[in-house]
């Protein structure tokens, strides 16, 4: 069983350094969500983040976020493509090229 904190951006920020929507830490089995994100875009990251532990560390970006974003587009469609607008923002741009980055 997973635990599930929802937290601010700004402690998103202090833990995990980006502005994450959620994250998984796969050894405490714990899912973080961002709390000041609508609730269709929480549905939607909860069941990536849910994905993501099922199916554990995959090893690389391209492994482990295309089921995963399927899994949160299948859980609410109209939250999850809200997620990708609300992405379309420097920093969350900036994580993706980061994260991208380190795969190569």
């Amino acid at each position: 069983m997973e635990v599930i904190t929802y937290i601010s951006k700004d402690e998103m920020l202090k833990r995990f350094k980006w502005p994450y929507f959620g994250f998984t830490v796969y050894r405490t089995r714990e899912i973080f969500i961002r709390s000041d994100l609508p609730e269709g875009i929480k549905t939607s990251v909860l069941a990536h983040e849910r994905n993501h532990l099922e199916r554990g560390h995959q090893g690389s970006f391209w492994k482990d976020e295309p089921l995963a974003w399927w899994a949160g587009f299948k859980a609410q469609p109209v939250g999850f493509f809200l997620g990708i607008l609300l992405s379309l923002s420097p920093s969350r741009l900036t994580l993706y090229y980061q994260r991208l980055r380190h795969d190569f």
